[in-house]
C-alpha cells in the first residue's frame, strides 16, 4: 500500500482510510508511467460511457499531476494541504477501470480530450511539489 511509516500513512490517507482509493492512486501512478497504458487510461476514462466521465473533465489536469509525478506521498499531500486539498480527496477523485469496455474504449475515442477549469480544491494541481 504505502512506504510511509505507520503513523504518516495515517496523517495523510485518515484513520479510516479508503483502500480502494489508496489502490486507485497507486496501481494509477503505476500504470501511467507506460505510454501505452496511459494513452489507454485516458481513452477509456474520456469514453462517453463511462460514468465518472463528466467529473474527469472537471479533474483532469489535477490527476494527470498526480499520476505523472514522483514525489512521495507525504510531498504530494503536503503541496495539495497548501491548495486547501489533500492527497486523500485527489486520490478519491482518480475514475475506476470498468473491465467491460475498458479494451474498446481506445477505438471509441481516438482522439477525444479537452479538460474544464477548475472549481473545487481538488481541481487544480499545486504550483510546484
Amino acid at each position: 500500500m504505502s512506504t510511509e511509516p505507520p503513523g504518516e500513512t495515517t496523517a495523510i490517507w485518515g484513520p479510516y482510510p479508503n483502500y480502494d482509493d489508496i489502490a486507485r492512486f497507486e496501481y494509477g501512478r503505476r500504470l501511467w508511467k507506460h505510454p501505452d497504458m496511459r494513452a489507454r487510461l485516458l481513452a477509456h476514462w474520456l469514453d462517453p460511457r463511462h460514468p465518472y466521465r463528466e467529473r474527469f473533465l472537471q479533474h483532469r489536469a489535477a490527476i494527470e499531476w498526480l499520476l505523472e509525478s514522483t514525489a512521495s506521498e507525504r510531498e504530494l499531500d503536503d503541496a495539495l494541504r497548501r491548495q486547501g486539498s489533500s492527497l486523500r480527496c485527489l486520490a478519491r477523485e482518480i475514475p475506476p477501470v470498468f473491465g467491460s469496455f475498458f479494451g474498446e474504449s481506445a477505438a471509441a475515442v481516438a482522439g477525444a480530450g479537452g479538460s474544464q477549469t477548475p472549481d473545487s480544491p481538488c481541481d487544480a494541481p499545486p504550483a510546484s511539489v
